[in-house]
């Protein structure tokens, strides 16, 4: 489906204005509720068609800033002269069809905060409510309605617009363009398995667009540990070869350090000591190995490359 909207902004691009529009007003023909298309479509048209292009993409998703800045400029600015083509816009619907597939709902309690997350047959929602207001969200949700009246801090992300979807742990950030620029949204769950569950949503949603891969996360912390573990058992290992010899020559004066050895002494003798000292260093490379080679893995669902 965004293929297309691609091939439109391409043919923009390249200036060939006339074959993007007729791309986007194909494909919004079959895809009335594709903010991205009708916000594509508007920079294509005359004034008139232009406001009816973003009052589309505000019927879509009202919280759209950019849409709602342009069309009040657009509204209260004198008219100039025309520059583009008359051209005539696909049939708009007044209100957006019912979903195809039932709304998908997943809840996180913070604190004294509910955290939603919706998915539909078009957009993700995200936005926090209070416990008291469960209950008439639930009843919406399965009507297929959006309770915006119980929800606060709304953020909407129609799923054409998304290009990654980045699973660590227990989060999900997700990337996606709004306009002419790209955002992120990060989705924090209570544990791993929501997050996964949630990706599996998205997954389904996005469809044969979509591919999931896996790439290791290779950190600071995990690297620092594995330089300490085989820095410190070099270090402890070379301090027992070096005390040994000098307690054999009575070279070393009484101390903690000369009593350690000592007693290691007595009770492996010097086999056994240099077999410790092997086994410490081995198990320091392989656990430091371990550590580099085995990282943690992220999971990411991207956009497919058709065009490459």
């Amino acid at each position: 489906m965004f293929k297309e909207i691609q091939k439109a902004e391409s043919a923009i691009k390249a200036g060939d204005t006339k074959t993007g529009f007729e791309i986007l007003r194909g494909y919004l023909a079959e895809n009335p509720d594709s903010e991205r298309a009708w916000w594509v479509m508007s920079g294509l048209v005359q004034r008139e068609e232009r406001a009816r292009c973003l009052e589309q993409v505000l019927r879509i998703n009202p919280n759209n800033r950019m849409a709602q800045e342009t069309l009040d400029k657009l509204l209260t600015s004198p008219p100039v002269p025309e520059t583009k083509p008359q051209r005539d816009l696909p049939s708009s619907p007044d209100q957006p069809p019912s979903p195809s597939a039932p709304m998908q709902t997943f809840l996180f309690k913070k604190g004294s905060a509910i955290h939603i997350t919706l998915i539909d047959q078009g957009y993700l929602y995200r936005a926090q409510a209070a416990q008291r207001h469960i209950p008439p969200i639930r009843d919406a949700v399965t009507n297929g309605e959006i309770p915006r009246q119980y929800l606060s801090g709304l953020k909407t992300v129609p799923l054409d617009s998304i290009q990654v979807v980045e699973h660590s742990g227990s989060v999900l950030a997700i990337r996606y363009q709004d306009g002419p620029g790209e955002h992120s949204l990060k989705l924090p769950f209570e544990e791993k398995a929501k997050a996964r569950t949630v990706l599996g949503a998205l997954t389904k949603r996005l469809g044969p667009d979509y591919m999931v891969q896996t790439k290791p996360v290779r950190t600071g912390i995990r690297m620092g540990l594995a330089a300490l573990l085989t820095l410190g058992a070099a270090a402890f290992v070379a301090f027992i070869l070096w005390t040994l010899p000098q307690i054999g020559a009575g070279l070393v004066a009484e101390s903690w350090r000369t009593r350690m050895v000592g007693r290691l002494l007595e009770s492996l003798g010097y086999g056994g000591v240099i077999g410790i000292c092997a086994v410490l260093i081995l198990a320091a490379l392989a656990l430091s190995s371990y550590l580099l080679l085995k990282p943690p893995v992220r999971t990411e669902l991207v956009r497919r490359p058709w065009d490459m």
